[in-house]
């Protein structure tokens, strides 16, 4: 049933919201623009589902350092290098002078897509997709794909611009590797744009296979085996 409904939610985001003026950089306004906009998809979504969405929250990390001397970002979850999401409290953490790094290199969507990738992990989490049993790489994509479908509803929301989306595949050559015989391994820059343009042009339903339709996430909050407690954009 859960899968059924998920399948027919493929064109929700094409009709929620309304236009808003686009987003032109990497600031504290865009972030909660961005992050209040998500929330209002992904709970459409989870009450077309009949469940409750436990909304996640963007931290920043900034300010926790390990210590004064190394001055390392860090989250209940470990380092935050750039952003991940923690699935010991549900939340995704940031690294604000990293992304900002990105924003003012390649552009603020280039910043944007971190913070959205980990979205994705967390509905998975939320989907009951982030399971240990499922490869580090397809966990992956699918958090591509699901990024995909996020930028689509921002953008159907008239809050892209013309060249973010060349921004997005330019961060993919940062976030993508081709280390693919490493246990780390997230996908190349390609399958990672592929992913992300499946999402973007064909919603959530192209993001999931039909063997791998979203189960009830366990009551323990479980880790996935090749990432700890944490997914990283890298």
């Amino acid at each position: 049933m859960l899968g059924r409904k998920l399948i027919a939610l493929g064109g929700l985001i094409w009709v929620l919201g309304s236009a808003l003026p686009a987003i032109a950089e990497w600031t504290p306004a865009a972030k909660s623009t961005v992050e209040s906009k998500l929330v209002l998809l992904w709970r459409s979504v989870f009450r077309k589902l009949d469940r409750e969405f436990n909304v996640p929250a963007f931290v920043d990390a900034s300010g926790n350092w390990v210590t004064q001397k190394e001055a390392r970002r860090y989250s209940p979850c470990g380092d935050v290098f750039l952003a991940h999401y923690c699935v010991r409290d549900g939340n995704i953490y940031f690294n604000e002078s990293e992304l900002s790094g990105i924003a003012l290199e390649l552009g603020d969507s280039a910043a944007f897509l971190a913070l959205i990738h980990e979205y994705g992990h967390a509905i998975q989490h939320r989907l009951g997709l982030l399971r240990a049993d499922r490869p580090l790489k397809e966990i992956e994509l699918e958090a591509d794909c699901f990024a995909g479908v996020q930028m689509a509803y921002l953008n159907d929301l008239d809050l892209l611009e013309p060249n973010d989306l060349d921004e997005v595949v330019s961060a993919y050559g940062l976030y993508g590797d081709y280390d693919i015989t490493s246990s780390s391994h997230h996908g190349t820059p390609e399958e990672r744009i592929q992913w992300f343009f499946k999402g973007f042009q064909k919603g959530m339903a192209a993001c999931l296979l039909p063997a791998k339709q979203p189960q009830k996430p366990p009551k323990k909050t479980a880790s996935h085996s090749n990432c700890s407690s944490r997914v990283t954009v890298l």
